[in-house]
């Protein structure tokens, strides 16, 4: 937006400027562009709401608090000097206060709002407001798509009002979450699953363990114990484990999260807050209790009703109602660990599909940086112009480059500018219009990042003194002239009424792999100077070791020019796949360990039951029963819990997995190769963990069994 009205109902409102979320993370240009590494981001010169702890705000730069004191160990006296920013003096105004938080890590310091038409009119902004109470999200949406056509009318733009139209006012928690809101509740919901999985495997130990003990608990009542006396005996066990449980949990977690936090993606939401404070001891008591109560409470009741109950022979044997409880609690246990391992192998196999995605360019071998000229140090556009082709030369004097480019914003780092088109040249006559986003790039981009060329050429010298030309991609060129060759049309936008088409080259995925191509049109370098350009160096070998060179060579032209951003492309795309593969392994581990405690509580049931037949089995091979009949006997017991907790756990894996609709790139919710995948998987893990107990059943001694009896 060229201007800004304040909406009304709004009970205060600042701006941003407009940026692009990628995985929850603003990329920003003014973003890590001074040398101690602060970000910046313009606000009005006073909002209500948030006040310096100082001074006022008037002009200058106010200081996140944290950066007061991570850069300048909080001293007070900072307040009024001047600090280099980009290599130009600004005066410290004021420091936040420690209870304010920026909505992201890397904004330290703001300064005011100063809008001029003429130099800032293509730059947009995110207006945030907070609303009254009288004012609801729908209604401050129609009145920022109204406000905004009438803006558009009055300024005479190109093109439909659509765009414009197309326009909402969202939750700003949703918009700072981005899709990190569904994925932080996917490892929610699966560290719960796993928690469930483990609790039900002690409750199965507590039931085992309080049916071993129905003699004691029998003596107990003989001697006056109520029931109520039971259930609080075993209950205070349970608590106790849990609490022990939870203590080991909370230390570990302590100890860990400075290390856990390390191998979260960087683009996290609020990720420097994470840490284990009163809220996550206060949780986890909460589930301490909870899952104490609920798993701890039918052993105890089940002890309870059974003590006093006379033994049969002089000793206690399991009745079918511990059986059947037992069996329960390890069906439920193979049901979930279905659910976890199905998401898991969703989520990997939607990892898988989308590391093969093409971006359009090869980012092997590529290095990228941007250096970012002070305007003090060089004012002119002739000086931005002569810096950069001096960068230029000095990189290619480097032994092993092979080419360098140039571009506004780097592949996968978000940015750009958005404007309107217009197409009156077709072949059946119509006028086409829209949205299209516009790269400003040097002669040699295309070459340096291996973009197809498809048709017609690249920018050359010659187009600096000639009239404007334009390069557009495969997915403009379908839109504007479909099924013709855009070569030599004319597209006409907002800031020039006469681009001409001198190339087409293939779609680049500007904004994550996972994101198609969008419309884009690029203009020469020598025509639209870029004070911050990317560089884009190819290099023979590997990228890496090309790192110091070149930020020697930048350095040796102007050690005062900050160096941004300098990076190996392999490792900017891969960065953008930073969040599936953080979610894909986390889940892939939380399936792991619930499939490891599911076949922990297989065995262990198994086993139990087969130590309490000891005698049973005794007889049916004294009497002549083949061991091989004694093996399938019990591997059919213990397979038929795992067997309905396969077919429930698939039934709820199948309606839960639509859950995952919104994270899964280009997997089907009931993809079939998981879905076969995964039972087959978890029938081989179950019959392993039967296979041991089993085969002990085989090797009792009916000599040594009767002989005790």
């Amino acid at each position: 937006m060229r201007s800004w009205m304040p909406c009304s109902g709004l009970a205060s409102a600042y701006m941003v400027p407009a940026t692009s979320r990628k995985g929850g993370r603003n990329q920003t240009d003014s973003g890590r562009a001074m040398p101690a590494r602060a970000a910046s981001s313009r606000a009005p010169a006073s909002h209500a709401g948030v006040q310096a702890t100082t001074v006022r705000i008037s002009s200058g730069r106010l200081a996140c608090r944290s950066f007061w004191q991570r850069r300048f160990g909080g001293d007070a006296s900072i307040v009024g000097q001047s600090v280099q920013v980009r290599g130009n003096p600004w005066q410290v105004v004021g420091v936040m206060p420690a209870t304010h938080q920026p909505l992201e890590p890397d904004w330290n310091f703001w300064r005011p709002l100063d809008l001029d038409p003429a130099r800032d009119g293509g730059n947009g902004l995110a207006v945030i407001g907070r609303l009254s109470s009288e004012v609801g999200i729908e209604q401050a949406s129609t009145f920022y798509r109204d406000t905004l056509v009438q803006l558009w009318r009055s300024q005479g733009h190109l093109g439909s009002e659509a765009p414009m139209r197309a326009m909402v006012a969202g939750s700003l928690r949703d918009w700072l979450l981005g899709p990190w809101q569904a994925r932080l509740l996917l490892l929610l919901g699966a560290v719960g699953l796993v928690l469930l999985i483990a609790c039900a495997n002690v409750g199965n130990l507590m039931l085992a363990r309080t049916v071993s003990r129905l003699d004691e608990l029998g003596l107990r009542a003989a001697l006056g114990a109520g029931r109520a006396r039971v259930v609080r005996l075993v209950l205070v066990e349970a608590v106790l484990i849990a609490t022990l449980g939870a203590g080991l949990g909370i230390g570990a977690a302590w100890a860990l999260v400075g290390a856990v936090r390390g191998s979260i993606p960087v683009d996290v939401p609020r990720l420097e807050q994470v840490a284990v404070d009163g809220r996550v001891l206060l949780y986890a008591v909460a589930v301490t209790a909870l899952s104490a109560l609920a798993f701890g409470l039918a052993p105890a009741l089940r002890g309870a009703l059974c003590a006093g109950m006379p033994a049969r022979g002089g000793r206690t044997t399991e009745g079918a109602a511990e059986s059947r409880l037992s069996r329960g609690f390890v069906a439920a246990q193979v049901a979930v660990s279905v659910i976890l391992v199905v998401g898991a192998g969703l989520l990997l196999r939607s990892f898988w599909r989308l590391q093969s995605i093409d971006p359009g360019f090869r980012a092997e071998g590529i290095v990228a940086l941007r250096p970012a000229p002070p305007s003090n140090a060089y004012p002119a556009e002739a000086d931005v112009r002569a810096y950069h082709e001096t960068i230029t030369a000095k990189l290619r004097d480097i032994p092993g480059v092979r080419e360098v480019g140039g571009i506004m914003f780097l592949p996968m780092q978000s940015g750009g500018w958005w404007t309107q088109y217009t197409v009156s040249d077709r072949a059946d006559g119509s006028i086409g219009e829209g949205l299209v986003a516009g790269r400003i790039v040097t002669d040699d981009y295309f070459a340096a990042m291996e973009v197809p060329v498809l048709a017609g050429r690249v920018f050359d010298p010659d187009d600096a003194a000639g009239p404007s030309v334009v390069i557009v991609n495969e997915a403009l060129a379908r839109i504007a002239w479909p099924g013709e060759d855009p070569i030599g049309k004319i597209l006409r936008t907002d800031s020039n009424e006469g681009l001409r088409v001198v190339g087409l080259v293939g779609d680049v995925r500007q904004e994550m792999l996972a994101t198609p191509g969008n419309p884009e049109l690029y203009v020469p370098y020598t025509q639209n100077m870029w004070r911050n350009m990317y560089f884009t160096v190819r290099v023979d070998g590997d990228a890496e070791a090309f790192l110091p060179r070149i930020r020697d060579a930048v350095r040796g032209v102007d050690a005062r020019v900050p160096i941004n951003n300098l990076v190996t492309m392999p490792h900017v795309v891969s960065d953008t796949a930073a969040g599936s593969r953080f979610l894909a392994a986390f889940v892939v581990a939380f399936g792991l360990v619930a499939m490891s405690l599911g076949m922990i509580g297989v065995y262990g049931v198994t086993a139990y039951a087969v130590a309490r037949k000891r005698r049973e089995l005794g007889i049916r091979l004294a009497i002549g029963a083949p061991r091989r009949q004694v093996m399938v006997h019990t591997l059919l017991s213990g397979a038929r819990p795992v067997a309905l907790g396969l077919a429930a756990g698939l039934l709820a894996a199948a309606a839960t997995s639509r859950l995952l609709q919104g994270i899964l790139f280009e997997i089907e919710p009931l993809d079939p190769l998981t879905f076969l995948t995964v039972p087959a998987l978890l029938v081989g893990a179950a019959l392993l963990a039967l296979w041991v107990p089993a085969r002990r059943a085989t090797r009792v001694d009916p000599a040594t069994v009767l002989r005790h009896e």
